[in-house]
Order: C-alpha cells, then structure tokens, then sequence
C-alpha cells in the first residue's frame, strides 16, 4: 500500500486570476527590493512574512480587512524564497534568483512555444 505524501500541489487553475497577476507584479518587486538586505534580514523579514500569512490567510482568500496586508506579505515570502536554490513555485509561477536543475527559465526542447516564465534579475 503506498503511503500518503501530503496533499496534492495546488494546479494555477485552483488559485483566482488575480491572485497570480498581482504576484507576477509585486514579487519581482520585492525582489529587487530585498537583493541588498544582509542575511539576518532577509529571516527576519521571512518569518515575519510567514507568520503574517499564517495569522490573515483567511483574509486574503475572502476579502478581510486585512487582504492588502496579507497579499503584501505573500509577495515578500515569495519573493524571499526565489533567493533559495530552486527557487520558488506557487499559482503556476515560478521565480528564482539564479538558473538552477529544472528551471523552467532554461530553454528546453519540449517546452511548448509561447511558454512564458517570469525572469528576475538581482
């Protein structure tokens, strides 16, 4: 019997439109905001960013007080974690700092024409 691995990866169709158009703007964004910051801040800025999402997550997927907030704090985890080998992969984009092993920012010969991918230079 095969174990459970956790749930499934979330598809780009499980997540609104505009949740994935916004975060193609303002991670990019906090990227480049944050390419300077010493390391102590950047854990510092993603944990706060965590527990931030953590805490209003809720308003960000129904339209609380706090959305904007939330929205904000998604990018900049986001964006925090495009600094890390691999990258990060979240709504069906992916971002990273530096070309890595499966990067779909690399060329490939069976990637279909037309394919987008989002490129952020430090």
């Amino acid at each position: 019997m095969p174990r459970h691995q956790g749930p499934a990866p979330r598809r780009q169709a499980d997540f609104p439109p505009v949740l994935a158009i916004g975060l193609q703007v303002a991670v990019p964004l906090h990227i480049l905001e944050q390419r300077t910051w010493p390391a102590e801040r950047r854990q510092a800025a993603a944990a706060e960013a965590a527990s931030f999402v953590g805490s209003h997550g809720d308003d960000l997927q129904f339209g609380g007080r706090l959305c904007a907030a939330t929205f904000n704090a998604l990018a900049a985890g986001l964006a925090l974690l495009a600094t890390a080998p691999g990258g990060v992969t979240f709504a069906g984009e992916h971002w990273c700092t530096a070309p890595h092993a499966g990067c779909p920012r690399l060329p490939a010969p069976d990637r279909p024409s037309g394919h987008r991918t989002q490129e952020v230079q430090p």
